[in-house]
This record gives C-alpha cells, sequence and structure tokens, in this order.
C-alpha cells in the first residue's frame, strides 16, 4: 500500500478483503498480505469506475477503481492509493423489542415516549405501532390508551380529528363527507345528530346539546339530543351569564323531585365554563344551597355526608374520572369540618341571642329561646368569612301559647335591635320558628 504521491503514476482503489481466508482489521493486518495481493494487480487494465475481482492463495478479494489518473493497466511502477476498505454493515440502531428475543434488526422508527424517557426507543417495522390516522410511532408499552368517559383501558386505535383524543376501534366513525377524516362517537353525535324533540316536529336542527341528567348507577347521562336554542333547559349553577346544566325538557320539569345524590352528581361532575369559577364545585355551602333552593327544602349535613359516601362508592366501582374523585374527596372533608364548626358557632349564637333578651324581657330567656340552627350559610365574592342565615327556636308558655311576639317586640322593634346586634356576628337574616 502507497501514499499518494505527485512524482509516480498512481491509481485510486477501494478494497473489499472480506472473503479472504485471514482477518483484515486494521493496517499492520493489510501491510502484512498487501504485497502478496498486489503481485495479482500487475498487467491488469483497468478504467475509472470498474469493478476487478480476484483470486490468490489468500482467497477471493476485490478493488473498484475510483481513478485512474490516465492510467491504462497498471505495472510494477503504479502506486495504488487505498482510499478505504469495504466492511461488514453494522446495525447502529437495533430494535428494542427484537433485542428482547436475542434478535438484531434494524429499527427505523423510534417511540417518542421512550426518548423522552430516555430509554432504549427504537423499533423495527414488526414491532412498531401506529394510530390509523396518525405517523408517531409508538412501542406496545406507550402506545396510548382509549381516552372515553366510559373509563375503558383499551388499547387506542384512531385519534379523533375534531377533539384529538385516542379511542379504540368501537368508537370509531368516519366523516359523511370524508372517509379518511376519523371522529369519536362523541364528536360525531355533536357535529351531525339531530334534535330528538325537533324530528317528532317535523324540523331538522342540529342537537349540539345532550341532557345531562344522571340514568344508571355509573356516570351514565340521558344524553338525549336537543337543539340548543329552542329545546334544551339550563339549570343555571354559575350565574344568569353563564351557560348551565343543560336538560331536556322532561327532566327539568322534574328537577324537584330529584335525589339528593342526582343533584349532587350533576354539580360535582359539571365543568365549570371559565377557571375563576373552578373553586365554586367544591364549595359545600353553595351546593347545599343550589340543592335546597331546588328541592325547596333543606339539605342537611347528615344527609349530604351520606350522599357523598354513597357517590364515593360509587366512583369506586365505576371508574369516574380522577377529578371527580378528587372534588368528592374535597367535598366530604369540608363537610366533616362543617359539622365539627357549626354546633359550636349555633352554641355562640344561641348565648348571644338569650344575653340579648335577658335585658329586655321579664322571662327567663333560657325557656323562650330553645335553641339556633344554621339553615344557610352564604360566601360573598372575596370574603374570607361566611355569614348566616339562622332559625331562632321559640317556646310556649304555660297556657301552650308561643312566645314568639316577646321576641319580636311591639312594631318588631326587638327583632330588629337583634338583626343589628347580630351583624357584628355575620347574621344576616333571622327567622322564627315554634
Amino acid at each position: 500500500m502507497t501514499t499518494q504521491s505527485s512524482q509516480y503514476p498512481y491509481i485510486e482503489v477501494t478494497l473489499n478483503l472480506r472473503n479472504l481466508n485471514v482477518k483484515v482489521d486494521n493496517l499492520q493486518g493489510l501491510l502484512k498480505i498487501w504485497q502478496a495481493l498486489a503481485r495479482d494487480l500487475i498487467g491488469k487494465p483497468i478504467t475509472t469506475g470498474q469493478r476487478l475481482e480476484l483470486t490468490g492463495s489468500k482467497g477471493k478479494w476485490s478493488l473498484i477503481v475510483l481513478d485512474t489518473h490516465g492510467i491504462a493497466s497498471i505495472d510494477e511502477k503504479t502506486y495504488i492509493n487505498v482510499v478505504d476498505i469495504e466492511r461488514n454493515p453494522q446495525i447502529r440502531h437495533a430494535c428494542k423489542e427484537c433485542k428482547k428475543q436475542n434478535k438484531t434488526m434494524f429499527g427505523p422508527f423510534f417511540c417518542p415516549e421512550c426518548r423522552r424517557l430516555e430509554q432504549p426507543d427504537r423499533l423495527c417495522e414488526i414491532h412498531t405501532q401506529f394510530l390509523e390516522n396518525k405517523y408517531t410511532a409508538y412501542c406496545p408499552e406507550h402506545l396510548p390508551r382509549c381516552q372515553n368517559s366510559k373509563g375503558s383501558d383499551d388499547p387506542a386505535t384512531f385519534e379523533c380529528d375534531y377533539c384529538h383524543k385516542t379511542f379504540s376501534d368501537k368508537w370509531k366513525h368516519h366523516h359523511p363527507n370524508d372517509q379518511f377524516t376519523l371522529l369519536c362517537r362523541n364528536c360525531y353525535s355533536f357535529l351531525f345528530e339531530l334534535c330528538e324533540d325537533c324530528q317528532h316536529e317535523g324540523h331538522k336542527r342540529l342537537g349540539k346539546s345532550r341532557c345531562a341528567f344522571p340514568t344508571g348507577v355509573g356516570d351514565e347521562k340521558h344524553g338525549k339530543r336537543i337543539c340548543t336554542l329552542r329545546h334544551a333547559r339550563q339549570w343555571q349553577i354559575w350565574g344568569p351569564h353563564w351557560r348551565g346544566i343543560i336538560l331536556c325538557e322532561q327532566h327539568y320539569q322534574q328537577l324537584s323531585q330529584a335525589s339528593s345524590a342526582d343533584l349532587l352528581w350533576m354539580l360535582i361532575t359539571a365543568k365549570p365554563p371559565t377557571q375563576f369559577l373552578r373553586s365554586k364545585i367544591t364549595d359545600v355551602y353553595r351546593l347545599r344551597n343550589l340543592i335546597g333552593y331546588v328541592r325547596q327544602k333543606e339539605l342537611s349535613w347528615e344527609e349530604m355526608e351520606r350522599v357523598l359516601r354513597g357517590l364515593a362508592e360509587r366512583i369506586e366501582q365505576y371508574k369516574a374520572p380522577k377529578y371527580v374523585k378528587e372534588h368528592i374527596r374535597q367535598i366530604t372533608k369540608k363537610v366533616g369540618e362543617v359539622q365539627t364548626n357549626l354546633p359550636i358557632i349555633e352554641a355562640e349564637l344561641l348565648d348571644r341571642i338569650r344575653d340579648f333578651y335577658r335585658s329586655r324581657l321579664r322571662e327567663n330567656p333560657v325557656t323562650v329561646v330553645l335553641g339556633v340552627t344554621i339553615k344557610k350559610v352564604f360566601w360573598g365574592r372575596g370574603n374570607k368569612t361566611p355569614s348566616y342565615k339562622i332559625a331562632v327556636h321559640v317556646g310556649r308558655d304555660s297556657r301552650g301559647k308561643s312566645m314568639k311576639g316577646l321576641l319580636i317586640g311591639k312594631k318588631g322593634t326587638l327583632v330588629n335591635q337583634l338583626e343589628n346586634h347580630l351583624k357584628l356576628h355575620a347574621v344576616e337574616r333571622i327567622d322564627f320558628e315554634e
């Protein structure tokens, strides 16, 4: 082997020595056998791009002439500049799944999740998983799961082109006007299903809304498709300026007869229309007031706790979304705190009311004011402390006559003074009950 020299004629070649009976893997090995190989080249005519195949005492070998530099044939004075030696190919990016089977296969694809975790990420064609309408490759371990609302953990086969969530085949629908656009069942219904009530009336309007009233024992909803402007009714739990919980006409009319469990479930699972309303979902006073207003009956804290325990068992059995579990956990904790704190507040209010009447009544206030119950708790925007609506339980005299009039006073003077007195203690309204 020689190097390039401008004083002597030379040619440039690459060698293929892979079929020799000796191993040549470095420069010293090549120099050791080169003299024996080079003798076979003398007298050979050459042209640029030609492959010469030769058989010698060491076995078969060949070379490719890269540049003759005007030399027509090789003689004893020709210098040969070996530019490179052909080598057996090496698989640098081997499939990580094939390695588990003690095989080595080229992996042209990579799993993005494995790469993010800085794990081996290369995949061959056999072990690569694709979603039907996406080009991202996944390993079997990180293939996305179905994100349906039923809590199923099936492997995903496509991504909805509308909501961009992943779903299994049983949720797949094709766009009516484009077979290559794939939609999940919910998005297909939202985009193309008609309002059921309009169809009965002989009209065709899209049913963009669905009745959210719970049915069954899981997280199933009535789901009736109704048009937003004509047939959808709202339980306006977020106030008059935001869209509330959508109900069909039937369930809207039956809302006051609904169980506290169904009402509380709708409130807890409702998604707020804006970020700053999110804290209202776990406001136990607000939830209790909303349910009491709809049913025209106060929801006791004991019943609310019992309902929450039932809902907690329900979500464990039917794999409700994580945010619902977290909401129920927070609300249950707050209800427990309220049940601990309210009796203390009621006892303090009872002492203040009796002290107020002690100098204003001839009778013993203990026999007139029997007790105090906090009926509603209000949290104004930005207020860190709540205010209360209370019920004062009034006793009767020896003849069985109510003593409510004594507490109200002539023309309401006493009750007005009491209200002003209790405003300092966050009481907004007082009801007298026998």
